[in-house]
């Protein structure tokens, strides 16, 4: 912002991209410009002079964290005042560059005015200190968000303590890379074998709220199922458009509606059917139930 006035100033634009009024060349190539330099006693005097000319911004932004890391050829440690580690708050920071870094007097006041201005510490968490995570979108799937984070989906529902696949909706938010260790000795995984009985122990969009439940019907494509208006958050309301009678064979079907405690294996016994027949007859792909969902049997 203060070096290339907001990325406008002739230095900072193409073809020059030089953000922060670096000297010198890169790989050679130079600009040379006129410029103001400040006698150290906020007396201001014109000179002209070859500023590094790059490729992109990219190469501009390597360039600048190479220098103040890395300093020059006759001082690597010139900037170290200006490090982090070096220092209590951005305040020393931009102390220790002012006549250092930059000749201007003032420079450190125009630094911090910006940095309280536009609250950039916002900018100075350390996201290698907090767990990854990603909201699930239409259209994923388990397999889809494990692919695109290089991982197994067993691995995945580990991080996340789902106990089956099926248990991800659009707005949910998955761990995808877990913090482990303490503050001396902390590692990234992906590769978690933790599990837990809670399979809604992540955060989501939807809060304490019931979540929106989908079940595929292969004869009329995704029904969204909506929480009823009981006082039993845990109960919703299933609209299952199977008909008495729609059957193969021809014959009556008989249909149960899951209860707080059915499990896929209990249902299919009282009815004296298999769980495989169950769901073949329901679609279903996992042993989820839901409570009020009907099966038919």
């Amino acid at each position: 912002m203060v070096e290339s006035g907001w990325g406008t100033s002739g230095l900072a634009s193409a073809p020059n991209y030089n953000l922060f009024g670096i000297k010198g060349d890169y790989n050679g190539e130079s600009v040379n410009m006129g410029t103001q330099e400040d006698d150290g006693s906020g007396n201001l005097y014109s000179i002209s002079s070859n500023f590094r000319k790059y490729p992109s911004y990219k190469e501009s932004l390597e360039d600048y964290v190479s220098l103040l890391r890395g300093g020059t050829s006759g001082d690597s440690q010139i900037y170290a005042g200006a490090w982090k580690s070096n220092t209590t708050s951005y305040k020393d920071a931009t102390k220790y560059l002012t006549g250092r870094y930059a000749t201007d007097t003032t420079y450190a006041d125009k630094l911090n005015s910006m940095i309280e201005k536009y609250n950039l510490t916002q900018f100075d968490v350390n996201n290698s200190d907090k767990d990854q995570t990603y909201t699930v979108a239409q259209g994923d799937t388990l397999q889809s968000i494990a692919d695109k984070f290089n991982m197994s989906t067993d691995t995945l529902m580990n991080l996340n303590g789902l106990k089956t696949d099926n248990y991800i909706y659009p707005g949910k938010t998955l761990t995808v890379t877990k913090i482990i260790g303490n503050e001396n000795n902390v590692a990234m995984t992906n590769l978690s074998n933790k599990t837990t009985d809670d399979i809604g122990s992540v955060g989501d969009a939807y809060g304490d709220q019931q979540a929106p439940v989908f079940v595929q019907d292969e004869r009329d494509g995704v029904k969204k199922y909506v929480p009823s208006n009981d006082d039993d958050s845990s109960t919703i309301d299933v609209q299952n458009d199977y008909s008495s009678n729609d059957s193969d064979s021809g014959s009556q079907s008989k249909s149960v509606t899951v209860q707080n405690g059915d499990t896929i294996d209990s249902i299919a016994t009282q009815a004296g059917t298999s769980i495989d027949n169950i769901k073949q007859l329901n679609n279903l792909n996992s042993d989820l139930l839901v409570v009020g969902q009907t099966l038919l049997v």
